[in-house]
């Protein structure tokens, strides 16, 4: 099987892939093709993208294909605008992934390994509901919207979702992301200032 992928598309969404994960699964990027066209997706457990790179019906196929293949691939205007994948059987019951990007090849054999399923992260429907979440994790969602070309002050947008997945990247007809909420340390309610803060070095009037 062979693939025509944007560049934009990958680099997108190979930042929300693992690294060093003991999960090693998820140091990689899922090509999931069937009667929907193809996908690829990428997790860290925290964050998730989703990107559609065909809608055409295709066989039906799950491999992850290594993150390392994709890291470094970066679209800029001097270079073709897609790369290339092509999986194909290594003869032991597995797969090999090899990419052809501005005239170079790799490959590497595919991860064995299952994947999470992706659809049951993917909310139908938002509450609306006010979350916390990491703004590292929301800088990795602003860095895939701003690579798929959305200008910097709309790029870090959350639709929230309460304690459930809330979405980054929702103008994007062909790319999601989302993010998972945090839980704070500290109640807004019940948080006060620092004693320290507070004091001015100016002598406290003495109470009876």
């Amino acid at each position: 099987m062979k693939l025509d992928i944007l560049k934009t598309h990958m680099q997108a969404t190979v930042i929300h892939a693992a690294t060093k994960d003991i999960r090693y699964y998820l140091c990689g990027v899922l090509l999931h093709t069937g009667a929907h066209g193809a996908r690829i997706v990428a997790t860290d457990g925290h964050t998730m993208a989703c990107a559609i790179v065909g809608v055409k019906p295709m066989p039906e196929l799950q491999v992850i294909m290594p993150a390392a293949l994709f890291t470094k691939i970066k679209a800029n205007k001097k270079t073709a605008p897609e790369l290339t994948v092509e999986i194909s059987d290594n003869g032991s019951g597995g797969h090999n992934v090899e990419v052809s990007v501005d005239g170079t090849r790799s490959i590497m054999p595919a991860i064995d390994g299952r994947f999470p399923d992706y659809m049951r992260v993917l909310p139908r429907k938002l509450s609306g509901e006010l979350a916390q979440f990491s703004p590292l994790l929301i800088k990795r969602g602003a860095e895939s919207a701003q690579i798929l070309g959305a200008r910097p002050e709309f790029s870090g947008e959350i639709l929230h979702n309460g304690g459930s997945a809330a979405i980054m990247c929702g103008a994007f007809e062909d790319f999601v992301a989302v993010v998972m909420p945090i839980r704070s340390s500290v109640k807004a309610t019940e948080w006060t200032p620092p004693a320290a803060l507070l004091y001015t070095g100016e002598p406290q009037a003495e109470t009876a």
